[in-house]
């Protein structure tokens, strides 16, 4: 019988110390409590740590192109500058570039050397005559047009 109440004895602790193991109601709301503020600190934790790993991944996205910048290519990659292509004036046969253009009957010319050749007045492009690639004004124009004709009238 003693060993009977020895071994009742002996479950009886052991249901205790299971008693003690197992947490109360309390206490798990206070240990769920605990761990969601461990997981919430956690995160801001991985969140800090993520956003300051974007800051310097940009800083060193930005190094790295400030980088590329200051590099002097070994090889140049720049094309170089041509000059657009020009035509020449048929007057003093130097080249004219757009801003100083000035065309009349197909024929290229500089605005400063629009002037008649016989009395070297400087003219519009609605008065002017091209003659055997000469700039006229209209009375000189016509004078040796008719010069040419009656020339050629007589070969």
């Amino acid at each position: 019988m003693a060993k009977q109440r020895q071994k009742n004895r002996e479950e009886e602790e052991e249901k205790e110390t299971e008693k003690e193991k197992e947490p109360t109601k309390e206490e798990t709301k206070e240990t769920n409590k605990e761990t969601e503020k461990e997981s919430n600190i956690n995160k801001r934790v991985s969140i800090t740590v993520a956003s300051r790993r974007q800051v310097f991944n940009l800083e060193s996205t930005q190094e790295q192109q400030k980088n590329e910048i200051n590099k002097k290519p070994t090889v140049s990659t720049k094309k170089a500058f041509v000059a657009p292509k020009t035509e020449k004036c048929i007057i003093c046969e130097k080249q004219v570039y757009l801003a100083e253009m000035a065309k009349a009957e197909g024929k290229v010319f500089h605005k400063y050397c629009q002037k008649c050749k016989v009395c070297n007045r400087t003219l519009m492009l609605s008065n002017l005559m091209l003659v055997q690639n000469a700039i006229y004004c209209r009375p000189h124009g016509s004078e040796f047009k008719n010069k040419l004709r009656s020339q050629s009238e007589q070969l």
